[in-house]
């Protein structure tokens, strides 16, 4: 009898990580279709990083998965997903917020 429960956490973890791509993939082709061209790039450059971020969080989800069939003690490392999850935030809200400042003083 398997102890792990494929459904419990590691489901919920990717449900999330998917939620929050898409959030980013939908706020990045708003900005692309608001923003002026040149401010416009950093939306495409969102987009880009959400179709990467959703690659590499199915790809953590099935390594978590498999690992935890094997041992449900395993710890898992974090990885990158996190950090480049808020770097990509940080720039784009940055780039974001250089828009609408430059916009109201000019």
């Amino acid at each position: 009898m398997s102890v792990v429960d494929p459904g419990l956490q590691p489901e919920r973890t990717g449900l999330a990580w998917r939620r929050t791509t898409v959030s980013l993939a939908v706020v990045s082709l708003a900005g692309t279709r608001l923003l002026p061209d040149p401010v416009g790039l950093v939306g495409l450059a969102g987009l880009v990083a959400a179709i990467a971020l959703l690659v590499l969080g199915e790809r953590r989800y099935r390594r978590v998965r498999r690992a935890l069939a094997r041992d449900p003690d395993a710890a898992v490392a974090g990885g990158l997903l996190v950090p480049l999850t808020a770097a990509t935030t940080l720039l784009l809200g940055a780039g974001a917020a250089v828009y609408v400042l430059a916009a109201g003083v000019g």
